[in-house]
């Protein structure tokens, strides 16, 4: 998961783990990127990314998520933000994104979108 506040980070955490997956946690695209890298390259683990789209003074998430999509293409990236009428929200397969979710999260979505991208939890 990346997104710049970490308050954000932790409650989307409570919620992902509460359904039974394993969340990592990171502000910045740079370590999003590494561990997208390391993790593709050694036991694939990480099942779907979820991507906030609005990093100040990093990348957009959409950039982002480029660049995760040239390293592990069927990684299934999920877009996160509070701005739901942004492109990248109404139209997220343009941005390779295979679902969105909008902030404040509800967890009834949440659980629905990560089922519908990810086959089991822990998986």
């Amino acid at each position: 998961m990346l997104d710049d506040k970490e308050y954000i980070l932790e409650i989307l955490k409570d919620m992902i783990e509460a359904m039974g997956y394993e969340a990592i946690l990171t502000e910045k695209s740079s370590e999003a990127f590494r561990i997208v890298q390391e993790d593709y390259r050694t036991d694939g683990r990480i099942k779907a990314c979820i991507l906030d789209q609005t990093l100040p003074g990093d990348l957009y998430g959409h950039e982002v998520a480029r660049k995760i999509h040239e390293i592990a293409p069927d990684l299934p990236l999920i877009a996160s933000s509070g701005y739901v009428e942004s492109d990248v929200m109404i139209n997220p397969g343009q941005y390779h994104f295979s679902a969105c979710i909008a902030k404040p999260f509800d967890s009834q979505k949440l659980s629905e979108i990560l089922h519908s991208n990810i086959t089991e939890p822990g998986a």
